[in-house]
């Protein structure tokens, strides 16, 4: 099967350093639920992240976003990615959906975030059950039960790159798919397969879909999209524990080449150039993104996940196979090595970290049908909330409040989709406006980004596009979220949805959130810019990903310029 393989493989790390990805919009987990503390409770309850603890975002009350829509994902990568010279990455997108009507289907959910009033919601799901159970439900799932019940059924493919995280004796065990080169114990995460989680593409049926894949080079762009099960059927066997086509019809059993999408092929092509060892924006001042527009798969269950993938040059990924492995491997643990000065160098080296694939998920979101009054061809742009409450020291590896986009360009009668989601579960300690722990956030609108008092709402244009017997209450639901308390302490919790709003008026319009604008140590401010001269597909959705180095002039002049005005 070494035709199929991208053998993916990994920057060598000092053994107590991380190459971390955090999504922030929409907000990634990294397997939290309802924690108070800072850190994740059980990092196995749905996934392998390789990430810290302290990172991701508490359980909020679940987004929807529109089929057809905009969505601008971001996330932040520790060590590199795009046209970086030091490394080697992909960044690689998926979602999977339940059917709309799953629940009345089976009278249990499946996709599911767990239940965030209770503590069972942050224990690990028992797989020893059918996939439509009604046990469990306040756990967590992810990917379907019987999922992992082949993987962990299926043989491993033998053709894959160890190094010397196995011995011989220990390979010739440890033959099932849950055992890979990263994760050589077999331990489990949630109804993960680590072998699928840890190779793209993969050469089984999954229940994942490809939106993009963000490369250093386009060299393996056609490869990946050709391997795509957006576009091409995988093989499976009906006795789950083969793995190929000989062995299956040997065994007696029944080979198909199935779970063909029939979806476009992903986008591919180089992302935003980031440095390493630096947890934070690419080279045109703002982090990791891409504008995802939201597929017309209905469902009230849906899952994105992100995975960060990163490889030096020190062996060839694409030909080193398991010729290579034990003894034979050309990088070995923790090597002591004279370069010819007689004095032995200690090297740093953890082989099962050569290849070593990190991810983060969001919580559960819905994608939605258009309201009927709305064409397909109607452009909608989704404006979030990202971060957490508490400085920035208190927050990281996630970020402080701010709108996304930060700013958006649009046409008039293009429409604006204002919602966000807040967390009640933040660490009591962390610092902030109103009540501990918790997340909110509001509009106001101002006059320019460097003001921090909002306009009376006599003077405000944001929604002069609405009609005038509505306006007033949008624009106090928006700045009040339907209670009187100052610090917004009276809202029911931290999600707010202004529903679609048309930008029929021409301008520049600013805003701010009156509880997070502490200037001080976060700004939480926003612009929309509505005229005939917009490009595609607007502000910063219109920042493709695919800057070069020699960008970091124009990018860093095009900051300042933006900081000064």
């Amino acid at each position: 099967m070494k035709g199929f393989l991208l053998i993916l493989c990994l920057i060598g790390l000092l053994g107590l350093s991380q190459a971390d990805i955090y999504l922030h919009n929409p907000r990634g987990s990294n397997n939290g639920l309802n924690e108070r503390d800072a850190n994740v409770e059980n990092q196995n309850r749905l996934f392998d992240s390789q990430n810290n603890a302290k990172g991701g975002y508490r359980w909020g009350p679940s987004m929807y976003y529109y089929a057809g829509s905009l969505l601008p994902l971001e996330w932040t990568t520790q060590h590199g990615c795009g046209p970086n010279g030091n490394t080697n990455c992909e960044v690689i997108t998926q979602y999977m959906c339940d059917k709309e009507d799953y629940y009345q289907q089976y009278g249990a959910y499946g996709i599911r975030d767990g239940n965030p009033q209770k503590t069972e919601g942050r224990q690990t799901i028992d797989v020893n059950q059918a996939d439509n159970t009604q046990t469990n439900q306040d756990r967590g799932r992810h990917e379907p039960i019987s999922y992992y019940q082949d993987c962990k059924a299926r043989e491993r493919n033998m053709g894959l790159f160890l190094a010397d995280q196995f011995t011989a004796s220990e390979a010739a065990t440890k033959t099932r798919a849950i055992y890979t080169r990263q994760d050589s114990q077999g331990t489990r995460y949630g109804t993960e397969c680590p072998e699928e989680r840890d190779y793209y593409p993969y050469w089984h049926p999954t229940p994942w879909k490809d939106v993009a894949i963000l490369v250093s080079n386009e060299t393996r762009c056609k490869y990946y999209q050709q391997e795509s099960q957006n576009v091409k059927n995988k093989g499976s066997c009906q006795n789950p524990a083969y793995n190929n086509p000989a062995a299956c019809q040997g065994a007696g059993s029944v080979w198909t080449e199935t779970g063909k999408w029939g979806i476009p092929a992903p986008v591919c092509m180089v992302g935003p150039y980031t440095r390493d060892n630096h947890l934070g924006n690419s080279i045109d001042m703002f982090p990791g993104y891409y504008n995802w527009t939201i597929p017309e798969e209905y469902s009230n269950a849906c899952v994105l996940r992100v995975r960060y993938n990163i490889t030096t040059n020190d062996y060839d990924r694409w030909n080193t196979d398991s010729k290579s492995n034990f003894d034979a491997s050309p990088i070995k643990e923790n090597p002591v090595v004279d370069i010819g000065f007689g004095v032995p160098l200690q090297l740093t080296v953890n082989t099962d970290q050569y290849g070593r694939v990190f991810q983060d998920r969001t919580h559960i979101f819905a994608i939605k049908r258009r309201p009927t009054d709305i064409g397909d061809s109607e452009k909608i742009f989704n404006v979030n909330v990202q971060g957490k409450r508490g400085n920035i020291v208190q927050v990281y590896p996630a970020v402080e409040y701010d709108f996304v986009p930060r700013t958006l360009e649009l046409k008039p009668f293009d429409l604006i989709h204002f919602q966000w989601t807040g967390s009640e579960f933040n660490p009591a300690d962390n610092a902030g406006t109103g009540t501990a722990g918790t997340d909110r956030s509001n509009i106001v609108q101002i006059s320019n980004r460097n003001k921090n008092v909002p306009l009376n709402v006599d003077d405000m244009t944001l929604l002069n596009g609405v009609v005038p017997d509505l306006r007033y209450q949008l624009a106090e639901k928006m700045a009040l979220l339907g209670q009187t308390d100052p610090d917004l302490n009276g809202a029911r919790n931290g999600y707010f949805d202004a529903g679609l709003i048309r930008a029929r008026m021409k301008g520049d319009y600013h805003y701010m959130s009156t509880r997070n604008n502490n200037f001080s140590n976060r700004s939480q401010k926003g612009s929309i810019i509505v005229g005939d001269d917009r490009s595609e597909p607007g502000g910063e959705y219109n920042h493709g990903p695919s800057l070069h180095p020699s960008s970091l002039f124009v990018f860093t002049f095009l900051a300042l310029v933006y900081l000064v005005f």
